[in-house]
């Protein structure tokens, strides 16, 4: 796995965390704070696709950080599609998806994860190769919950899955 941003500059804990991961359908990046866990999930994900291994990537996290998700993504890769999910704006998630047949990013928050699978996007997901990443997992760390049981639900159409 190589670092496919040239204007950013790894830090070794990156790269390290990079190489420990390759290969692996299922993985937990566990960094402290400020480490850059979002720029190696984005660099996985663009490496995979890459080597035509995945098409999306899929990040579900709290709404309080989508922004963040957004802001990291232009910044390491300005030509990359993506498109937030918001229940209100599915007329733009459709337009994003009739242009972006090749792949690109969805951001989407936790609480919104049950009324995107009962969406079509779904279905979409369940025939391609998806790179998924659980930002804040421990916001699904109940088993019994309903939103545990649809994220689980979501990650097993997946075909790698990060925490």
């Amino acid at each position: 796995m190589n670092w496919p941003f040239p204007h950013i500059e790894p830090r070794e804990v990156q790269l390290e965390a990079l190489k420990k991961s390759s290969g692996k359908t299922g993985f937990a990046f566990f960094m402290r704070q400020r480490l850059g866990k979002t720029w190696v999930a984005f660099a996985e994900y663009v490496n995979l696709k890459e080597d035509n291994l995945v098409d999306w990537m899929l990040v579900v996290c709290p709404n309080s950080i989508k922004q963040q998700w957004v802001e990291a993504i232009e910044q390491a890769d300005p030509f990359m599609p993506f498109v937030v999910y918001r229940s209100q704006n599915k007329r733009e998630v459709d337009h994003f998806f009739e242009v972006n047949k090749e792949g690109g990013v969805v951001i989407i928050n936790y609480e919104s994860v049950a009324a995107f699978m009962e969406n079509s996007y779904y279905r979409k997901f369940s025939t391609i190769r998806t790179y998924i990443v659980a930002d804040e997992s421990t916001k699904i760390k109940e088993p019994s919950n309903k939103l545990t049981k649809a994220c689980l639900e979501l990650a097993s159409i997946c075909t790698y899955k990060r925490v």
